[in-house]
């Protein structure tokens, strides 16, 4: 059922409400999946658990996130933390972690 919603291209573009507002089904996706796979890093690192999801997932999570979430401004009414410069080495997860404001401890 969630395929079938997510593949028609009306929803997508249809204004939905979400904890952060009214804005379109393709923001709303993009939003939960910006998330989950956040706080997933977040537990994968405080649990000592590999912190890379699926990284095609993740890479265009990055992207999408870095054209819809500027660097500045933060705080206020934007609850991100400042975008944190990622470890040499780091996966497109933790990239996408570290620009919501993440890092590790």
């Amino acid at each position: 059922m969630a395929t079938a919603f997510w593949a028609d291209g009306a929803r997508l573009d249809a204004l939905v409400t979400v904890p952060w507002g009214r804005v379109p089904g393709h923001a709303a996706m993009w939003g939960y999946i910006r998330e989950a796979l956040v706080h997933g890093w977040d537990l994968a690192v405080a649990t000592g658990q590999d912190v890379e999801a699926d990284p095609n997932t993740a890479r265009a999570a990055l992207i999408e996130t870095q054209q819809a979430l500027p660097a500045e401004p933060r705080g206020g009414s934007i609850p991100f933390a400042a975008p944190v410069d990622p470890p040499d080495g780091a996966g497109p997860t933790e990239r996408l972690a570290n620009w919501c404001g993440h890092a590790r401890p």
